[in-house]
């Protein structure tokens, strides 16, 4: 009993003294339309009390006075217009292509088999289903800067291994592209704190470029640079795909085909890096 006594006391300290998070005052009009519509309401704080006093969060309560508080961000979405756009991005997808092919969605609710496991770069010119015309399950995506295959990354060793052992990917593709900011920052002595240590793992890209080729003296050495740089790095993270066991084993055994592709931005065109 007087453990429990004790519990109760501590929720109750807890529900006193944390916040519990920034909402409406009053709940959203029932509207299809709600999520992507501006809302004039204020943004409030409610603590624990607060919330335990009126309910669950958007119901509207006791405490509901607009405070000024640094730094809260409004979860109603009237000051995020990109945010509505995409909103009614997805209501248009929704209306067309999903309805459209109503069938595939409602299969892809319940699993995917996706046949290439694609290791790309983040950059937003290079989203993968739309320069390969992939539909939606065929493609099982994971993207970063510079589209690096770390040597030790738990991220990415998860990524492998679900997609080979449980998804049974039978094609794995490290991809490029050009106008890369990743690449050139390895030309750059970049102060960012981040940045350079994620690049280490491109480094041999660079020194292999510069054993390769003089340094640049024109624009159009520099782009052909760049060029380089790009599609020795696809090679580079090649290898370091291969030192993952998961990777290894399933080439050996002949379960998985690792491609290297490289993506040109300006004419648009997929190619193999040999």
């Amino acid at each position: 009993m007087h453990s429990n006594l004790h519990h109760v006391v501590v929720i109750f300290i807890i529900l006193l003294s944390v916040p519990a998070g920034v909402i409406a005052a009053d709940p959203a009009p029932a509207c299809p339309y709600a999520s992507i519509q501006p809302d004039d309401r204020p943004c409030v704080i409610m603590s624990g009390w607060n919330t335990l006093l009126s309910g669950l969060p958007g119901s509207g309560g006791l405490f509901t006075t607009p405070l000024t508080v640094s730094g809260t961000v409004c979860v109603n979405g009237s000051e995020s217009p990109l945010i509505d756009q995409l909103l009614l991005g997805n209501l248009e997808f929704r209306e067309n292509a999903f309805n459209e092919d109503l069938a595939r969605y409602q299969d892809l609710a319940t699993a995917q088999y996706p046949g290439v496991l694609w290791i790309g770069c983040s950059d937003s010119r290079a989203d993968p289903e739309r320069i390969t015309g992939a539909l939606p399950g065929d493609l099982f995506v994971t993207r970063n800067v510079g589209n690096i295959v770390p040597n030790h990354d738990w991220n990415l060793a998860a990524v492998i291994e679900y997609s080979i052992n449980y998804l049974q990917v039978k094609e794995i593709v490290v991809c490029g592209h050009s106008d890369c900011g990743a690449m050139k920052a390895l030309d750059a002595d970049l102060k960012d704190p981040y940045i350079p240590l994620w690049l280490n793992d491109a480094r041999d890209a660079k020194t292999r470029i510069d054993a390769r080729i003089p340094a640049a003296t024109t624009p159009e050495e520099q782009k052909e640079r760049a060029r380089q740089l790009e599609i020795e790095n696809v090679r580079l993270q090649i290898e370091h795909l291969m030192t993952y066991p998961s990777v290894r084993e399933a080439v050996a055994d002949g379960r998985i085909q690792v491609h290297g592709l490289y993506y040109d931005l300006a004419t648009g065109t997929l190619s193999r890096v040999i």
